[in-house]
C-alpha cells in the first residue's frame, strides 16, 4: 500500500491525498484509478501553539510546585526505605539485587499490609489537603484509583455527594474494608494505620 500526498496552491491551503496500490504501480496503472480525499470547504489546518500555563492556573501551577520544596520530596522514598551492603552468599539466590565488589544491596521498607483493590480517593489538583494525600500514598506506596474533582467539575463531584453527603476533599472509600471518610488527618492516619507502620511522617503531622 502506497499513499502520495500533494499539496495544491490555493486561498484555502487544500490538500488532496491519493491512496494506491503497490500492485497497481508494479502494473504501471496510472494512479488516477486510485481514491482521492480532500479536506472539506473552508478547511483551516490548525495553528501550532507554543506551551504554556494558561494565565488563570498559573497560581494553581505553583501551589502544587511547593510541597515539593517545602517537604524536600516526601515520596521519593517508601515508609521506612533502608539501603544496606550484604555479603552475596547471605543473599537469597532467588532475589535480584546489585552487585557491588562481591556485596548485594538490600533494601528494605516498613510497608504494612497491601490492599487487594486499589482505595479511591476523590480529590482536586489545586486542593492542598489533596496534596498532602497524595504524598502520603506515594510514601505508603499504594495502588491508588484518583477521581478527578475540579471546581464545578460535572462527573465525579456529584457522586462525592451522593455517597458522603458533601462535596468535600479529599474523600477516600476504601472498598477493602468498607471505610469512607471525609478530613485530611482521619485519611492519613487510616492509611498509615492499616498499609504502613502506624507512624505518620513528621512532614505530614497536623500542626494543630
Amino acid at each position: 500500500l502506497s499513499v502520495r500526498a500533494t499539496s495544491r496552491p490555493s486561498e484555502s491551503l487544500s490538500t488532496s491525498t491519493s491512496v494506491g496500490t503497490k500492485e497497481n504501480e508494479d502494473r504501471g496503472l496510472s494512479s488516477s484509478s486510485s481514491s482521492s480525499f480532500s479536506p472539506p470547504p473552508n478547511f483551516k489546518p490548525p495553528e501550532p501553539k507554543r506551551f504554556g500555563v494558561r494565565p488563570d492556573k498559573v497560581l494553581d501551577v505553583l501551589g502544587a510546585s511547593l510541597s515539593l520544596i517545602f517537604r524536600l520530596g516526601t515520596g521519593i522514598f517508601v515508609d521506612g526505605y533502608s539501603v544496606s551492603l550484604v555479603p552475596k552468599n547471605d543473599f537469597p539466590p532467588d532475589k535480584y539485587a546489585l552487585e557491588i565488589s562481591g556485596f548485594k544491596v538490600k533494601e528494605t521498607s516498613k510497608l504494612g499490609p497491601r490492599p487487594e483493590k486499589p482505595i479511591e480517593i476523590y480529590e482536586f489538583e489545586s486542593c492542598p489537603f489533596c496534596r498532602k494525600v497524595r504524598e502520603i500514598v506515594a510514601v505508603l506506596d499504594l495502588d491508588i484509583l484518583f477521581y478527578p474533582c475540579p471546581r464545578n467539575g460535572p462527573n465525579f463531584r456529584p457522586k462525592v455527594l451522593q455517597m458522603g453527603g458533601k462535596q468535600q476533599f479529599p474523600y477516600m472509600v476504601d472498598p477493602n474494608t468498607g471505610v469512607s471518610m471525609y478530613e485530611l488527618d482521619d485519611i492519613i492516619k487510616y492509611l498509615v494505620q492499616n498499609y504502613g507502620d502506624g507512624n505518620v511522617p513528621l512532614s505530614l503531622c497536623s500542626c494543630r
